[in-house]
């Protein structure tokens, strides 16, 4: 009974770990690369955030709980297609200064920078290239 509990333990932190703790951007930004390399055109990162401006949220420093991909209407995160109500469903509860916003890939340079700067990664976007290659194709896009 020891192995399956290690073996779940382990499981559910890597999960935890890629999914919600800080990596969350750099799978983002892997899969926002991933869908311009294919000529998707209607991409868009979703951020759950708390910033109070559009200048805070390109430039300043606030919490960015989640951050997502969106083509079209489906939206798309580490653990697969979700609602948009099950963005941050891995929380406790959801902030009540949250606010969420997509934006197009056009200035993705700045959201990476806004990603590197407001979230608590441990892996580079290069980690989850291959990976954002084999969940596009499974999510069918």
């Amino acid at each position: 009974m020891k192995l399956p509990l290690e073996n779940w333990r382990k499981f559910i932190n890597e999960a935890v770990e890629d999914v919600y703790a800080g990596n969350c951007g750099m799978f983002g930004i892997a899969l926002a690369e991933e869908a311009l390399q294919r000529g998707i055109q209607n991409a868009a990162l979703v951020f759950a955030h708390n910033a109070d401006t559009d200048e805070d949220l390109m430039y300043g420093d606030y919490k960015l709980y989640h951050v997502a991909l969106k083509i079209g209407n489906k939206i798309y995160d580490g653990r697969g297609e979700i609602p948009l109500s099950k963005l941050v469903s891995f929380m406790w509860e959801a902030p009540e200064d949250m606010n969420v916003d997509a934006f197009n890939l056009k200035n993705l340079e700045s959201m990476k920078d806004a990603i590197r700067r407001n979230t608590a990664w441990t892996e580079t976007c290069e980690a989850y290239r291959e990976q954002a290659k084999e969940f596009l194709d499974e999510m069918g896009v």
